[in-house]
């Protein structure tokens, strides 16, 4: 529970917001030793793309803790899916590749996943990730059923106290007889509105109760500004409206604030901090500090996980904007004494009062906050730029590996060790006429492939290239192998590659890929030169045969004709032929 600040307001505000305000990057105050490829690592998983408020406020104390726990920043990684915007399975297996490339030498350490998506991420395509480290769940409404989860799971229950909520503004404002629950279109399903539905029907006078899910943004803020004197506004959360546009719930909190009629109560502190008027409330901040504590308790030993669950509670506070409640005209005296308040003047009393109860240890203590402030800011702005030139670094690095993985013209695929296909490029799609999602699962041991020898035998599965890697744990290929083109209903050949990789210190392998090119034009095009050099060869035995035969009667009828005009010669007759072409008679022929 955070205390309200009492003795020195300026000075425990100040102790108050810092760790609210401080980046996440803001965390040492040490030159950390170069990390060893041995310790265990920290991945910290965020569903959305960087920027949702909730999320820098819960980062920036989780890794201060962690540092200051004595973890080294380069074992500790954290990682933007952007799965928000970008949900598809090829977006969803590059980035699981990314992060198994960056973690491939390690298996132990701590996940600590932020909000649903990472949750569901790690769950379903993650379970290789630092596959002996449990997963952390910092934000969770309710404790769902984890007994299918393959890791030791530790969550912290941090409910939005909608009951909590309604009682402190109904303390504030005794005469509201309406509420408006100011929420989007699809906040409807929301996991905390049946709890905020029954704290409303709890009371002991009941509210008309309307809400803003049917109406456009820009006519929900229409509503809000002219609610009656007698109602209070609720904000629930605001991702969608009605006409499909998406919003930033922080970010509407704050339209919705300024254009109220009346006061709007939160029940997450990231909407009071856009001007929302209070509620009972997790302070973000607390929950990244307590996360932090908890896996440092988790790798330096202090935390048995004896269960396959492990949760811890989080408390609630009140908390309230100072200048809200003086534009409603609310009594702060109703409030309980632990509320924190944001945007409070100290009245000259206060000062006074501060003044003497502290005296010179109160300026003291300022004195040393703005030198530490000082020395922290600058600190902070060294480990930001260097932090960005390292971001900057990862994603162009990252970007050249997606665009290589998809752009290649070869064929590329993942197979497990069991030889199921998890991954494949756009380029063996394309090759084998399959999607992804139609291969993903598939073994090589399944019939539809028909892969054949170059003669047109069989080869089962078993002695599929990427099958003998993983089973000999070698190198196999380049193999010519036909593959059947469902498609081209024909046989595509490949030329194929298969690697096995190996997880540190282990001798079998936990995967291969295959690598691939199609051959198919090159093939027939080797088999026409072929048949064309055996008829050229038969047809110059013809030629020789038909020479030799041409020959020989050539000189058969260069004797007959010598012998004929020797015997004309002999007879007295005159030479019929003329073979003064020939060589010169031979003796015999002479009279």
């Amino acid at each position: 529970m955070i205390p309200r600040p009492r003795a020195g307001p300026i000075i425990a505000f100040l102790l108050l917001v810092l760790p609210l305000l401080s980046p996440a990057w803001a965390v040492t105050t040490r030159a950390d030793p170069p990390a060893s490829s041995g310790n265990p690592k920290v991945l910290i998983l965020v569903g959305p793309h960087y920027g949702p408020p909730m999320l820098e406020a819960i980062i920036p104390p989780l890794m201060r803790t962690l540092a200051d726990g004595g973890l080294s920043l380069s074992d500790i990684y954290v990682e933007f899916l952007d799965l928000h915007r970008h949900n598809e399975p090829e977006y969803r297996a590059a980035v699981l590749g990314l992060l198994r490339h960056k973690l491939a030498d390690s298996r132990s350490g701590m996940i600590i996943a932020i909000n649903q998506r990472a949750v569901d991420f790690v769950v379903r395509e993650g379970p290789d990730l630092l596959p002996d480290a449990p997963l952390l769940v910092p934000i969770l409404e309710t404790q769902p059923d984890w007994r299918v989860a393959s890791r030791k799971l530790v969550t912290l229950i941090s409910r939005q106290d909608a009951q909590g909520t309604l009682r402190l503004a109904l303390d504030l404002f005794p005469d509201t007889n309406r509420a408006v629950l100011i929420m989007g279109k699809d906040d409807s399903g929301a996991p905390f509105l049946g709890p905020l539905y029954q704290a409303l029907e709890s009371l002991p006078n009941r509210l008309v109760v309307e809400t803003t899910a049917h109406l456009p943004y820009e006519d929900m803020l229409k509503m809000v500004a002219n609610l009656p004197k007698d109602a209070i506004g609720l904000y629930v959360s605001y991702f969608e409206d009605v006409t499909g546009r998406t919003f930033v719930p922080a970010e509407v909190a704050g339209g919705v604030a300024e254009q109220a009629s009346v006061p709007v109560f939160a029940l997450r502190d990231m909407q009071i901090t856009q001007g929302v008027t209070g509620g009972s409330v997790v302070v973000s901040a607390e929950l990244g500090r307590q996360a932090g504590n908890i896996t440092l308790d988790y790798l330096q030993g202090r935390l048995q996980l004896e269960h396959p669950v492990t949760t811890f509670d989080v408390p609630h506070v009140p908390l309230f904007d100072w200048q809200a409640l003086q534009r409603w005209g609310a009594d702060v005296r109703k409030l309980p004494e632990n509320t924190i308040f944001l945007n409070r003047t100290p009245s000259l009393w206060d000062e006074q009062k501060a003044a003497l109860t502290l005296g010179a240890a109160s300026g003291m203590a300022l004195l040393l906050l703005s030198v530490a402030l000082i020395a922290v800011n600058r600190r902070q702005q060294a480990a930001l730029v260097q932090l960005r030139q390292a971001e900057d670094s990862l994603r162009e690095s990252e970007e050249h590996h997606r665009r290589l993985f998809e752009t290649m013209a070869q064929g590329v695929i993942y197979q497990d060790a069991d030889g199921a296909i998890t991954s494949a490029n756009p380029a063996a799609e394309r090759i084998l006429g399959l999607t992804l999602d139609q291969m993903r699962g598939k073994t090589s041991m399944d019939p539809r492939w028909k892969m054949i020898t170059p003669d047109g035998g069989e080869v089962p599965g078993t002695e599929h290239p990427a099958m003998i890697a993983l089973r000999t744990g070698e190198a196999v290929g380049p193999l010519v192998r036909g593959v059947f083109h469902p498609e081209q209903n024909a046989y595509v050949w490949l030329s194929i590659t298969a690697i096995p990789l190996f997880r540190p210190e282990e001798s079998e392998p936990f995967e291969a890929y295959a690598t691939f090119t199609d051959i198919t034009r090159q093939k027939m095009l080797n088999e026409h030169l072929e048949e064309h050099a055996k008829d050229l060869e038969q047809r110059h035995g013809e030629l020789e045969s038909f020479r030799d035969a041409s020959v020989g009667r050539e000189l058969e009828m260069v004797a007959l004709k010598r012998r004929i005009n020797l015997l004309s010669r002999q007879l007295g007759q005159a030479e019929p032929y003329n073979m003064s072409f020939v060589d010169s008679p031979g003796e015999d022929e002479r009279p």
